[in-house]
């Protein structure tokens, strides 16, 4: 199962719309970060950029602070890397406060250089981010060389892949049809960036590739005196 932390719904309603924060959207490699789109209005700072310091902190101990913010799935350090960037813009908020400005610490691949960059407000950042990020489909089946198949799939939450494409079991039938009938004799899934989902989803396109039958999940029996409830609230 998933344990998360997130905001109470009024302070995410009140923050979407009076927020301010970060003008970057980073990535972190390394234990370091860099910036990844810039949303500020210094159009100097380039993606790449790696980020030294916020405000006079380091950014290796400011990601120590954020990671206590971040759920994770046992000791996997990539998804709190993924989550730690998703959610900079609100959890650098919630554990700095409000910022009218960012003194920034910057490193290229030439030089150092510092800056000091105004706030955004959420609504902006949310408007620069719409024209910045392309609308890329949930799944595609490209084929960037000859006889090489790349079926790309971004997410499998079931209600975004069925919303885009109808029915996913019956999407997935017809594109290995389709794969069949291209001559391809390589398949390559590309899972990069997949946000995760529903267990059967990923089951599904799975069998397709088995080469035997095979078991996900087996069940796990215990025993107990006590009174369970799934969603710990009993």
């Amino acid at each position: 199962g998933h344990t998360r932390f997130r905001p109470s719904k009024e302070f995410r309603k009140n923050f979407t719309s009076k927020g301010i924060g970060f003008p970057f959207d980073i990535r972190i490699l390394d234990n370091r970060i860099y910036i990844l789109r810039n949303y500020s209005s210094d159009s100097t700072i380039k993606p790449g950029t790696e980020i030294l310091a916020i405000n006079g902190t380091k950014t290796s101990d400011l990601l120590k602070q954020l990671y206590q913010l971040t759920s994770s799935d046992g000791n996997n350090l990539t998804k709190k890397y993924r989550d730690t960037e998703s959610i900079f813009f609100v959890s650098y908020y919630l554990l700095i406060g409000p910022q009218t400005e960012f003194k920034l610490s910057l490193k290229t691949a030439t030089t150092r250089m510092d800056r000091t960059i105004s706030s955004i407000m959420m609504e902006q950042r949310q408007s620069q981010m719409r024209k910045q990020v392309p609308n890329e489909p949930v799944v595609s089946l490209t084929y960037p060389e000859k006889g090489i198949a790349r079926l790309t799939i971004k997410s499998f939450d079931s209600n975004r892949l069925n919303r885009e494409l109808g029915n996913y079991n019956n999407w997935i039938d017809s594109i290995f049809i389709i794969i069949g009938n291209s001559g391809a004799g390589k398949l390559v899934i590309d899972l990069r960036g997949n946000e995760g989902g529903y267990s059967m989803i990923s089951f599904y396109l799975y069998s397709y590739i088995a080469e035997k039958e095979f078991s996900m999940l087996r069940p796990a029996v215990f025993k107990t005196d006590k009174k369970l409830s799934y969603f710990g609230d009993e």
